[in-house]
């Protein structure tokens, strides 16, 4: 997973790669809560919530990063209304009173953030590198496999990672990598 976030800062740092606001900071502000609960939900195994913790370092430096550097695309009218969306579940999850349902709604935000950067691709309002988010697919991989060899059971602890850190990932690995073989085709066409 740090690999991935040192993949992606050097992205935006040749501008391969264009951060959706809402998006990163939607993740930042729901990862503080995602891997605390998420190390609960692991019954208290830092091995097993090493992920998340990753994930959320990763977050930190990269919204810093495009933050102090000027990088985030400006935020469409799609964007605000994923924000409100987001901003309802975490009421919802205020109101949850166990650690479960409070990771449970935390990765439904999660989704509906990361839907803002899926559909600024396909707009063409972001553009994106795929070498960051097959590191992360692959790290999030390797984490549920972890899961399944220590024998962990619970739903929940597959959930987010599969939902956000395989699909949505993986969703934005193909449409950058489609996008940027399409950029290279067109390129050797002219």
């Amino acid at each position: 997973m740090l690999i991935a976030g040192g993949f992606f800062v050097f992205q935006i740092k040749k501008e391969t790669s264009t951060p959706n606001l809402i998006t990163w900071l939607t993740g930042l502000l729901v990862g503080t809560i995602n891997a605390p609960t998420f190390y609960k939900i692991a019954g208290d195994d830092l091995n097993s919530s090493l992920i998340m913790f990753a994930s959320l370092s990763t977050l930190v430096v990269i919204f810093i990063y495009s933050l102090l550097k000027n990088k985030f695309a400006k935020p469409t009218l799609w964007d605000i209304a994923i924000l409100v969306v987001a901003i309802v579940i975490l009421v919802l999850w205020q109101l949850a009173t166990d650690n479960r349902t409070a990771n449970f709604l935390v990765q439904i935000v999660i989704f509906v953030s990361n839907i803002a950067t899926i559909v600024g691709l396909l707009r063409k309002k972001l553009k994106e590198y795929p070498t960051s988010w097959i590191w992360g697919v692959s790290a999030y991989t390797i984490a549920v496999i972890g899961f399944l060899f220590k024998g962990k059971t619970d739903w929940l602890m597959y959930f987010g990672p599969i939902l956000n850190g395989i699909i949505c990932n993986g969703v934005v690995y193909i449409i950058a990598w489609k996008q940027n073989k399409n950029k290279l085709t067109n390129n050797k066409e002219q």
